[in-house]
């Protein structure tokens, strides 16, 4: 017969009951112990999917190079089994917090490297799903707007729109047919070039187009004015002006 000595009987059951809960506690994207800033995951995708519990009450998760120009920050649990809200902080800053229920989200702009996300469990267990989805939506916008049928309809007189790598907006204008409007394009033209393009029902009537900011020219829409607006070049917000 073998026998153990008490000190490694007992220092065997202390490693069990530390490690236990974090492998009872784990979601798929964590590697516990998680529950501390300078421990936080590193996630390289736009899901985390993690696990909070008894022993278990917050979860830190840094990003790889997701945070875009604008992100919506979805945090996904099932109210039936417990409370979980969540926190994103820009480098050591606290940007956003509160008890996002469900399927409700937010939407943060200007995140910077490192940015923190930590999940907090308010009461029960469960699991829990972040979705990180990035966005170029102005104030003005409704996406998707990257397409003419997807225009989205303008009455008033300034857009405020966001355009990143690859996007396109769309606007339609309401109520300025067989006018004359005065169109100004503004935007940060030494981060970006944007360009916007003024269209008649399917006739380009004219564009704005220059490298420097403001940008104003009249153009005449007997039909249905459109306007599309692209980056030439880089990523920013921009603002157009309407005057019929």
């Amino acid at each position: 017969m073998k026998y153990f000595s008490l000190s490694i009987v007992i220092s065997g059951l202390i490693i069990f009951f530390l490690l236990a809960p974090a492998v009872a506690q784990e979601g798929p994207d964590e590697w516990e112990p998680n529950n501390r800033r300078v421990l936080a995951d590193e996630i390289t995708g736009f899901q985390i999917e993690g696990e909070i519990g008894d022993n278990d009450f917050e979860d830190w998760y840094v990003l790889a190079g997701q945070q875009d120009s604008t992100n919506e920050f979805k945090l996904i649990f099932n109210e039936d089994e417990c409370d979980i809200t969540m926190e994103i902080y820009s480098g050591e800053e606290l940007i956003d917090t509160g008890g996002y229920s469900y399927v409700d989200g937010f939407i943060i702009s200007g995140l910077l490297d490192p940015c923190f996300i930590r999940v907090m469990k308010v009461e029960g267990n469960g699991m829990y799903l972040v979705e990180i989805n990035p966005m170029c939506e102005g104030e003005s916008e409704d996406e998707p707007n990257d397409d003419k049928s997807l225009a989205d309809i303008i009455g008033l007189g300034t857009i405020e729109g966001y355009l990143c790598e690859d996007d396109t907006d769309w606007f339609k204008l309401d109520g300025f047919e067989g006018t004359n409007p005065t169109i100004t394009l503004s935007y940060d033209y030494e981060t970006c070039d944007i360009d916007c393009l003024v269209y008649s029902d399917d006739l380009l009537v004219g564009q704005l187009d220059l490298t420097i900011s403001p940008d104003t020219i009249e153009f005449e829409t007997a039909g249905t004015c459109y306007l599309y607006v692209y980056a030439f070049e880089g990523e920013g917000g921009y603002t157009i002006e309407i005057e019929g």
